[in-house]
């Protein structure tokens, strides 16, 4: 995400971040257990905020090509809600 910008991209991302609900459990400095509240069998994901990566596979597919294609960051929903929670947002 550039600076001041925020594209389609990221607007529906961060809506999912903010509406889907998720437990952060920090594993050590800037590296966090993300997963789904609820659910039976919940699969986590490891975010690195130092780096901005998730081990997802939207990040993996979509944010990490856009970030080559576009010249700019993008992030998965994981992430924002990372960095909602450990900030104090959410």
């Amino acid at each position: 995400m550039k600076e001041g910008y925020i594209d389609k991209f990221d607007i529906e991302r961060i809506t999912r971040a903010v509406e889907e609900k998720f437990d952060v459990e920090q594993v050590k400095k800037g590296r966090y257990v993300v997963q789904k509240t609820e659910e039976e069998n919940p699969e986590g994901y490891i975010v690195d905020l130092n780096i901005l990566d998730c081990s997802c596979n939207d990040y993996e597919y979509n944010c990490s090509q856009k970030k080559s294609e576009l010249g700019d960051v993008k992030v998965c929903k994981h992430i924002y809600h990372c960095i909602f929670r450990v900030h104090s947002l959410l």
